[in-house]
């Protein structure tokens, strides 16, 4: 069978083939939940996909960093749909790593990348590559935080009293997707 990017996707049994223990929780904001992370003694947990908000209480409780990939260049797009605002405002479109903290995005900031496309790129082509440079991100800015220390007490902490940008609406999309198709934004600039 084969993913959406060409590998084949993980399964409960891979898991098991390679020793890796897995454990289904009712919430990740549940004592439960964090229970079994303190209890495995974990160092860094990595934020990957989660549909809902961690707690505040989760974060103080769970004992170590939470590592993120927020698909938007940090601080300056903070909030929903960065991508999109990105392009809508010419500004860089990137990933950002960054520790958790209860704000959205406003955490420690790890690295910071910023991406370049090919003329004719569609929507679904840039967001594809911010998705798949984020999975390498995210496993660089491990590295990172491994050789050198880091933890979201040793990193400055970002300036936020920049707004967050709220979900995109319709009409502005628009305006995304014409600016795409016509190769208007800085980014789309390779042959």
């Amino acid at each position: 069978m084969t993913g959406f990017f060409g590998e084949s996707p993980a399964s409960l049994g891979d898991f098991a083939r390679y020793k890796i223990p897995v454990f289904f929780v009712n919430s990740l904001n549940d004592e439960e939940c964090t229970s079994v992370i303190l209890s495995l003694g974990i160092d860094l947990l990595l934020n990957v996909g989660t549909p809902r908000k961690l707690s505040k209480m989760f974060l103080q409780n769970v004992g170590c960093d939470v590592l993120n990939v927020h698909p938007g260049v940090l601080p300056k797009y903070r909030g929903a749909s960065c991508v999109e605002w990105e392009i809508f405002t010419d500004g860089p479109i990137g990933n950002t790593a960054h520790f958790m903290v209860e704000d959205y995005s406003a955490g420690p900031i790890i690295a910071v990348e910023d991406y370049r496309f090919q003329i004719g790129s569609s929507y679904s082509d840039i967001r594809t590559k911010i998705y798949t440079k984020s999975t390498r991100l995210m496993v660089e800015s491990v590295g990172l935080i491994l050789r050198n220390g880091l933890n979201s007490r040793n990193i400055e902490e970002q300036n936020i009293l920049i707004d967050p940008y709220p979900p995109m609406s319709p009409e502005d999309m628009l305006i995304v997707l014409e600016k795409i198709k016509n190769s208007s934004h800085h980014a789309i600039c390779l042959n």
